[in-house]
């Protein structure tokens, strides 16, 4: 075995305590540069604080949540729209349909008022020689055909030095415009050469 033998001067122990500061330095150092490695980095932090940010700061939204209607504020105008509802449109679309029934019904009302004052065309007795025939029997044969038909009509003679004529007139009340119709009522008999022989005013009472 062998023995170490030791003379711890005051210098020796200078020395050893400086190397031991060293020592406890160099430990302390290595510990803070190993714990920098580890922690993230402060502009990460940042980049991320910027980032959760972002959004809220660019969209210009409010960060109240939206407001949703309730249903019945959703169904609002409908029910104003609906007859069944009884809703504000609902009733003034009735107005307007009541009030438009009374404007028609006092036009209706009115309208015949107006024909009534409507001043009526001068009327005429007419008497108008229709057909000439020699027999007698011809005459009366148009004669009954006209009357048949709703006319008014008669049969006059008139006696000559050769031979006596038989004459079927037609007799009517009304205006002009009466009188043209009456005379494309005798085309449809063949009867074209319709003569007026007489007319007279009616006089308006």
């Amino acid at each position: 075995m062998f023995a170490w033998r030791a003379n711890i001067t005051p210098s020796a122990l200078v020395t050893m305590s400086v190397l031991a500061l060293v020592m406890l330095g160099f430990c302390f150092l290595s510990g803070v540069i190993v714990g920098r490695s580890s922690m993230p980095l402060p502009q990460a932090l940042e980049l991320d604080t910027l980032l959760s940010e972002e959004p809220k700061e660019g969209s210009g939204e409010s960060e109240e949540p939206e407001k949703i209607l309730p249903k019945e504020e959703l169904r609002f105008m409908t029910s104003l729209k609906s007859d069944a509802a009884g809703g504000v449109l609902a009733e003034a679309q009735k107005g307007v349909d009541d009030k438009s029934a009374v404007t028609q019904e006092k036009a209706r009302q009115e309208k015949p008022v107006q024909e009534v004052q409507k001043p009526k065309e001068p009327q005429f007795d007419y008497v108008l020689r229709v057909a000439a025939f020699k027999e007698a029997k011809q005459a009366q044969a148009l004669l009954n055909t006209l009357t048949k038909d709703g006319l008014k009509a008669r049969r006059t003679q008139t006696k000559t030095s050769r031979t006596t004529w038989y004459y079927v007139q037609v007799l009517m009340r009304g205006s002009k415009a009466d009188l043209q119709m009456l005379r494309r009522k005798l085309d449809g008999y063949g009867l074209h050469d319709a003569m007026v022989l007489s007319e007279k005013a009616v006089k308006s009472k």
